[in-house]
């Protein structure tokens, strides 16, 4: 029993903290083209996420604007992640990190079923899969043809990602609960084990 609680602490302690918090963006491309002329394409955005360490998951509540202009269903953006195997962006695989090693992230107004299908409004960015390039671009939600892609052929190029909230505003993550379950346990294990005094009877 005694070796049981010594790895069940270890694990919980080794296991990184995931805290919620929010998180904004701003990616700029060298090359864009709006009405026929060549012009620089920024996007920015905001997003909320689970953060551990510096990787961020479960990517939601997600806004992009490109130049300014708002995407399609900002705020409710669907986020997905490149699968290698499949070549394609999968919903749900989503990542993002504070130091640019871990991009894996799509942003759109809709999901995507086919590579060559791509939604009007999406912007992606990727250091963490083979795909060897990033983009942005806007259409329907602005100006027709407003669209940019990267100049730089390097995965996770040009993307800074901050976090924006108070720390201390995080919420219990599964090794803070696995803690007080554990302790729950001891307690209740020590309770049984405690020896139930005898009453004498007098004679």
């Amino acid at each position: 029993m005694k070796t049981l609680v010594l790895a069940t602490l270890l694990a919980a302690v080794a296991a990184p903290s995931a805290h919620a918090a929010s998180f904004t963006f701003i990616e700029t491309f060298g090359l864009g083209f709006h009405a026929g002329q060549a012009q620089a394409v920024t996007a920015t955005g905001s997003f909320d996420g689970d953060l551990a360490g510096t990787l961020i998951t479960n990517l939601r509540n997600i806004s992009v604007f490109a130049n300014g202009i708002a995407f399609t269903g900002n705020g409710a953006l669907v986020a997905a992640g490149m699968d290698d195997a499949r070549g394609t962006w999968v919903p749900g695989i989503a990542t993002a990190s504070l130091d640019g090693r871990a991009n894996n992230f799509f942003f759109a107004d809709r999901p995507v079923g086919d590579p060559n299908d791509l939604p009007t409004n999406y912007d992606y960015n990727n250091s963490a899969s083979t795909v060897a390039n990033v983009a942005t671009r806007v259409g329907a939600s602005g100006p027709l043809g407003q669209f940019g892609y990267s100049t730089a052929l390097t995965p996770g190029s040009g993307v800074t990602i901050t976090r924006v909230d108070a720390p201390d505003g995080a919420v219990p993550e599964p090794a803070t609960w696995a803690l007080m379950l554990l302790g729950f346990g001891v307690v209740g294990y020590a309770m049984r084990r405690r020896p139930t005094p005898r009453r004498s009877s007098a004679i």
